[in-house]
């Protein structure tokens, strides 16, 4: 999003060739001060005085357990009709699907990475 953006501001329109030496990891790009605007913005109604109680515990849960209603509501401690009544809450507020769209929950779950609500998981060594 954020080259395709910049790419469009370039004379001729061809994207910008990329910085010598080597390639940035994902948390470099997380970092950069756009796509923390860009978090926020994608996580702001969760805190919002329309969002549901609980709606970014819930998420990160969620989130955390692969999707999965089942394992999310056990960790949330509420039953699996529940969980799913708070994740569909949260998709109105958010104005996406959640239950249906996969890219929907990847772009939660960099905005959470992005902001520091979910850490980074740490390299494995061997």
């Amino acid at each position: 999003m954020l080259i395709m953006k910049r790419a469009s501001r370039r004379p001729g329109g061809g994207a910008p060739p990329p910085p010598p030496g080597p390639a940035g990891t994902l948390d470099d790009v997380l970092a950069h001060p756009d796509v923390a605007a860009w978090a926020r913005r994608q996580l702001r109604p969760l805190t919002g005085p329309d969002a549901p109680p609980g709606a970014r515990q819930t998420l990160v849960a969620w989130l955390r357990h692969e999707a999965q209603l089942g394992p999310a509501a056990a960790a949330l401690g509420l039953s699996v009709p529940g969980a799913r009544k708070r994740i569909g809450r949260i998709e109105v507020v958010l104005e996406r699907s959640l239950l249906q769209s996969p890219s929907a929950r990847y772009d939660l779950w960099l905005a959470l990475r992005a902001v520091g609500v979910i850490p980074a998981v740490p390299a494995e060594t061997g």
